[in-house]
């Protein structure tokens, strides 16, 4: 799978992507994207989303969140799930992306390497030291790290 973590500040991710029929493994370019306020999604503030799931479905998904006005139906995506972190400073998280749901705390992580990530994130670490604390440990987490702040 992979590991996302986030605080009010940033977000990381790690950057292996592992097919799930025979587990090769590849790094990819990120699974962490930022993207501008929009009616459809998130009206208030530009935000950031960190995503675990198939490389396909994190594309689609991040196509839509980027340019909604070209779909003329919703992406259909299966297993997918985000961590959103807001301008404004507000966590969210998904199993379906068009339903939010707020995240309470500080912090928080999703994924396979999630909980460790948030053992990092309770004692004070940043998402990025959360996410090479779960490279350690997961080994569906790897290939390094990608940070975005606002």
């Amino acid at each position: 799978m992979t590991t996302i973590a986030c605080n009010k500040e940033s977000m990381a991710g790690d950057l292996q992507f592992t097919n799930s029929k025979d587990f090769s493994k590849w790094k990819g370019k990120t699974k962490v994207f930022k993207f501008k306020a929009h009616e459809l999604h998130y009206p208030h503030a530009d935000f950031i989303v960190g995503f675990a799931g198939t490389a396909a479905d994190i594309i689609e998904v991040a196509d839509y969140f980027d340019l909604p006005e070209r779909w003329d139906k919703l992406p259909r995506v299966r297993g997918l799930m985000g961590l959103v972190l807001t301008a404004d400073k507000k966590i969210f998280c998904f199993d379906d992306y068009t339903k939010w749901l707020k995240v309470e705390g500080d912090y928080h992580a999703i994924g396979s390497g999630g909980p460790i990530a948030l053992g990092v994130l309770a004692n004070n670490g940043s998402p990025k030291e959360a996410i090479r604390a779960a490279m350690k440990h997961d080994s569906f987490t790897g290939f390094g790290v990608k940070e975005l702040k606002f």
